[in-house]
């Protein structure tokens, strides 16, 4: 097949310039040849095509312009921007390659974290100077304009900016609904809406705009309106099959089951327009938990739609493991592989059974099965969905990140690895960043329950509060009996010391919540830990413990309650215990070391954390903890070695740099790499303060006093009670011959309550002051 592509293609070339030796005319043929294999979808050989003309005029406009399409429609985004601005500089008055190039700004504007101020500001004079290089009468200049004041939180000039785009090409959708939805964020409802049914009048078939409307209409409680847009929107689009789901979804949020029921067997009733009605159907009731209904409905699939039986009976599966019927589940997958043993998407269902439940030596057995499957099918976003599980499991989440990336580039609409990568992201409290990729999830889904719970931990990570509480309401607004939801209100009840509330949530979860799940258990363990009962807390893990002593969860979190508690010996008996079910498990060997060093066994520590060291060979924190516990314990030479190893696994590691470089220092031979790896670890750092006090504490040895007076005098202005600031301020003054400052900044420190060894340094040093 491909030899014959490229043959093909190869006709196409000698047809192109058979015709004639003039370059206009050759470029032209290759452009039109180009053309055509666009029209048909053909990107790839359209591609050639374009190449060719550009070969045979390197300053041909159209030709670029076109290419520019064309990498857009191969997902090759960098390649098309430079496509694109040639195509800008060679065809000044043309719109259309602004056009498409700004739509690639804005879009990247859009997934660009906040927090990425430098990027954000490029594309904001991005998509200004394209703004500007349009004509004054072009909607798409003030579409661009609106978008730029948005990005800056200045909605009133952007909603003027669209109020001109929507004049300019009224009630075309891609500029009246962003004029719709800013009129609604600005709290002018009443013209967002008379703009909102014009826009549905004259373009029925727009389902955004319809969106907009009814979530609109739901948050100001106006059901009865919702209710009849959405019969508008399915009366409109009758073959849209997520209409008539969202009608059910919006009678199931009213507890209205018969009419509810309706709209779904308008679709199970309609099987020639809705082929996939069971499986929609299976899939609606699934998401809200009704497990049973959704059992019998892709049961329905498999006897009514043969040619799916496979599929039905992998959701089926599916269904059962989230009701925690696992080994009806293992049994339907076994039967799936016996009829298909090249079904990967169930051999990645069975290895998730093994993932969720299975022993560590289990879940490195199914991480090989995993990946071997991918070996085999390496574009099966599935199986690369399931595999970043696992990994999870087993604690590397940067290696499970790149596999929900990868699933993700393979299949762009699949939601579940990108949600597992926000969860990655909340875990490592990159929060801006997850809260933009929730956005994104959202705008190809934006019912998704999952991804609005997300958000919510989101913004409590942020700080916002209040957002995350009125948009927690609006969920359970919508989804009343939604587990996760009541689950998390309890948690943002529980970060907001409302105790009382979160108890009460946690303890009807922890009667009502899925078999095996501890979440609502664990919740109120930590309500009662959080109010110092730690009595409760232990009683009730305890209790659980009684009835599933095999759970790890249980043990650490019991664990976790004695150490809070300064019951260390029975918190390492828990450890240990654990280990000896998992010997090869660092993170228990980090648990047990640091418990070890509260009680102050500073050997069995050291230990300790020098075995996670060997179990974890390359994590940098289970090196850093040995470091610190050798450096406290005066093993100078010893601590040296793991922090130049640190900076084998993570050479820009901030606190190895500072620490080594201070320890360097101490010894005095070689100030002057020490100083590089302070600098360093200032670049990475450089808000704080110890680090700061290293590259002084450099200076100061190296007699660069005034460079060290300058560190010091900041650092005593920001932390005017800090002692050893204030001490070492009065040495960089003494050695650069200030008695008198030195004098007044050694006497600050001794009233700032030094420790008693700072202290007799600093009277010495005073002695010798005068």
């Amino acid at each position: 097949m491909a030899a014959r592509r490229l043959s093909v293609i190869v006709i196409a070339l000698l047809s192109a310039v058979s015709c004639s030796r003039n370059p206009e005319v050759v470029k032209r043929k290759y452009l039109e040849s180009g053309n055509r294999y666009f029209e048909r979808k053909q990107y790839k050989e359209a591609s050639i095509m374009y190449r060719q003309a550009l070969r045979k005029d390197p300053r041909y406009g159209e030709a670029y312009y076109r290419l520019g399409l064309t990498q857009l429609h191969l997902a090759r985004i960098p390649e098309a921007v430079r496509s694109l601005r040639r195509a800008v500089e060679l065809l000044p008055d043309r719109t259309e390659p602004k056009v498409e190039l700004g739509n690639i700004f804005l879009t990247a504007l859009a997934v660009t974290p906040t927090s990425n101020t430098q990027q954000v500001g490029n594309l904001q004079k991005e998509i200004k100077l394209l703004a500007e290089q349009l004509p004054q009468n072009s909607p798409h200049r003030h579409r661009f304009l609106g978008f730029y004041h948005l990005s800056q939180m200045q909605v009133k000039p952007a909603i003027e900016e669209f109020r001109q785009a929507h004049a300019l090409a009224a009630f075309r959708p891609e500029f009246t609904l962003p004029l719709i939805q800013s009129l609604l964020a600005d709290g002018q409802t009443a013209e967002a809406e008379k703009l909102a049914r014009g826009l549905i009048q004259r373009e029925k078939t727009f389902l955004p705009a319809y969106d907009v409307l009814y979530l609109h209409y739901a948050r100001s409680n106006r059901e009865a309106e919702a209710e009849s847009l959405l019969k508008e929107k399915a009366a409109n689009n009758p073959k849209e099959g997520r209409v008539w789901l969202q009608l059910a979804g919006h009678y199931h949020r009213l507890k209205r089951v018969a009419e509810m029921q309706a709209a779904l067997e308008h679709l199970t009733g309609n099987l020639k327009d809705f082929p996939e009605a069971y499986r929609w159907v299976g899939d609606f009731y699934r998401a809200r938990r009704d497990f049973d209904n959704a059992v019998r409905y892709y049961e329905l699939g498999m006897e009514r739609d043969s040619g799916r039986r496979l599929l039905y009976q992998r959701l089926k599966a599916q269904a059962l493991i989230d009701q925690g019927r696992r080994a009806e589940a293992a049994s339907l997958l076994d039967e799936v592989l016996k009829q298909n043993p090249k079904d990967e998407d169930a051999r990645a269902m069975r290895a998730a059974l093994t993932i969720e439940t299975g022993t560590p030596e289990q879940l490195r057995r199914a991480v090989s099965e995993l990946q071997a499957a991918i070996t085999r099918s390496p574009d099966n976003a599935v199986l690369r969905y399931h595999l970043g599980r696992a990994l999870v499991r087993e604690g590397q989440l940067d290696q499970a990140a790149a596999q929900f990336q990868e699933a993700i580039k393979r299949q762009p609409a699949y939601l579940a690895p990108r949600l597992a990568l926000i969860e990655i992201q909340l875990f490592k409290r990159d929060f801006p960043t997850a809260l933009q990729q929730v956005r994104e999830v959202l705008q190809l889904d934006p019912a998704n329950l999952m991804a609005k719970l997300l958000r919510t931990g989101a913004l409590v990570g942020l700080g916002n509060f209040a957002q995350a509480r009125a948009d927690l309401e609006a969920t359970l607004k919508e989804h009343p009996e939604s587990w996760e939801a009541r689950l998390q209100m309890g948690a943002l009840n529980l970060h907001e010391r409302r105790f009382k509330e979160a108890e009460d949530i946690f303890s009807k979860l922890h009667q009502s919540g899925p078999p095996g799940d501890l979440r609502a258990l664990m919740g109120l363990s930590e309500t009662y830990a959080a109010q110092g009962r730690f009595d409760k807390s232990i009683a009730l893990l305890k209790a659980e413990l009684a009835r599933a002593p095999d759970r790890p969860t249980l043990h650490l979190a019991l664990a976790n309650d004695y150490v809070r508690s300064g019951q260390y010996d029975a918190a390492i008996a828990e450890y240990q215990s654990l280990i000896q079910r998992n010997p090869k498990a660092g993170d228990l060997y980090l648990r047990l070391g640091e418990t070890q060093r509260l009680k102050g066994d500073l050997n069995a520590a050291a230990a300790s954390f020098r075995k996670a060291a060997e179990l974890r060979p390359s994590d940098p924190q289970a090196h850093l903890v040995l470091a610190l516990i050798l450096d406290q314990q005066k093993q100078t030479d010893q601590a040296l070695q793991v922090y130049e190893k640190i900076l084998q696994i993570q050479p820009d590691h901030p606190v190895a740099l500072n620490n080594l470089a201070y320890l360097l220092t101490e010894r005095g031979t070689d100030l002057d790499r020490a100083l590089t790896l302070a600098l360093r670890a200032r670049q990475k750092l450089p808000q704080d303060p110890n680090v700061a006090d290293t590259v002084g504490w450099i200076y100061i040895k190296k007699n660069l006093s005034d460079n060290a007076a300058e560190i010091f005098r900041d650092l005593v202005r920001r932390y005017p009670n800090n002692p050893t600031f204030h001490y070492h301020l009065g040495m960089a003054l003494y050695q650069k011959g200030d008695r008198a400052g030195a004098r007044q900044a050694l006497q600050t420190a001794l009233r700032n309550k030094p420790s008693p060894e700072e202290a007799g340094k600093i009277k010495e040093l005073l002695s010798r002051v005068g």
